[in-house]
């Protein structure tokens, strides 16, 4: 292997597929990253074998090859150099590749291509295709609500399920629940349902998200594995087994509510930032209070109060137009504050009942096709 690229864009493509590298791992070549010509392309790949990223960039290539090279080392030399043309050349019989800048140079010694855990293709046919800031948007909706441990597996990832002309992506950890739902320019050739992990499609926003290429989505026959691929970056994740968490019947419960407050979502965003400076200090305990005017439906007020016996408390009202009647609710701040900020409408409306057995409802005005569920708090 014998080429010359540019610094900045190798730069960029060893950040794309670094996210994939395992730090520690009992099989070392987890470790590097893979380095292969692809029809005229420099081909860049790492996997912990759970995610492989691979990114494309352009090179003038005088020798096809492929190595694997310690991930760390390398691209440590890569972002030390000058920005301007980089050699890399292969020593095939030693294995060594020499990187090569302007008045820099080093040998990095690395294993044979064949070592590297191959990452197979996925699918032929996408199931579907959309553009990526939406699928960025989306995914960023919902993954705050994914659980942060793994003692229940399926609730560690987000359910994609794709029906029709539709792609729905919810988030649960048992505790709230986010739906998003997305439409499609053309129906999907199968009807799925498949848990993928948060950090998989954490990486997805991140990498494809900034990218201004459409991202298309396929699986593999056995369902174990999902390829999200655009032009210059691909990303290989296994699927999570098991089923996800029956959530309809929450929705359901929604029907039941007797009281909604309609209030800007600015003034939710605030309230809740301001009362969390107290609350974080009582396990993130949050009283709502919701006061219609005492017409039948107008304006009212909902109050947001935070008290820990430590440190003091805060208080903080906002204007709404309050349906129902007088309710007493109490939220975790954190799941309120991470819900609230995922709402893009100027308007939000809080539904809830007079008691704190139901969840709460958090849907923005203007769409169905997001909501937030959060279980209330029992406090004495």
């Amino acid at each position: 292997m014998h080429l010359t690229c540019g610094q900045s864009q190798l730069s960029k493509s060893l950040s794309i597929v670094g996210r994939a590298v395992a730090p520690r791992s009992s099989l070392p070549v987890t470790g590097h990253v893979l380095l292969a010509t692809d029809n005229g392309r420099l081909k860049l790949a790492a996997t912990n074998m759970d995610i492989a990223i691979v990114s494309w960039s352009d090179a003038e290539i005088e020798d096809e090859g492929s190595v694997s090279v310690p991930a760390r080392l390398f691209t440590d030399l890569v972002n030390s150099l000058p920005n301007d043309r980089v050699e890399l050349d292969l020593s095939r019989r030693t294995q060594t590749l020499l990187v090569k800048g302007v008045r820099f140079e080093a040998n990095v010694k690395g294993l044979d291509a064949s070592e590297f855990p191959r990452i197979d293709a996925v699918a032929e046919q996408p199931l579907l295709e959309l553009p990526a800031a939406d699928l960025r948007q989306a995914i960023e909706d919902v993954l705050f609500a994914a659980a942060k441990d793994e003692t229940r597996p399926q609730l560690a990832g987000l359910l994609f399920r794709a029906r029709e002309s539709t792609l729905t992506l919810v988030g649960c950890d048992g505790f709230r629940l986010s739906i998003r739902k997305l439409p499609l320019e053309a129906p999907v050739p199968e009807e799925v349902d498949l848990i993928v992990p948060a950090r998989t499609m954490a990486e997805v926003a991140r990498i494809h998200g900034a990218l201004d290429e459409p991202v298309s989505v396929s699986v593999k026959p056995n369902h174990s594995q999902m390829l999200f691929h655009a032009p210059s970056v691909e990303i290989v994740s296994r699927l999570i087994d098991g089923s996800y968490v029956e959530f309809q019947r929450l929705l359901d419960q929604v029907a039941r509510h007797n009281v909604k407050a309609t209030v800007t979502t600015a003034d939710l965003q605030r309230a809740a930032r301001f009362t969390s400076f107290v609350s974080r200090d009582a396990n993130n305990a949050l009283r709502i209070e919701v006061k219609p005017s005492g017409e039948e439906a107008g304006p009212g007020v909902v109050t947001l109060q935070a008290t820990a016996a430590q440190v003091g408390d805060n208080t903080t009202e906002i204007d709404a137009v309050v349906d129902g009647a007088e309710a007493r609710i109490a939220l975790d701040n954190t799941y309120l504050t991470d819900a609230a900020e995922a709402i893009h409408t100027q308007q939000v409306v809080i539904s809830a009942t007079a008691g704190q057995t139901l969840p709460v409802l958090l849907k923005p005005v203007g769409t169905d096709d997001v909501l937030h569920l959060i279980m209330p708090m029992h406090l004495q």
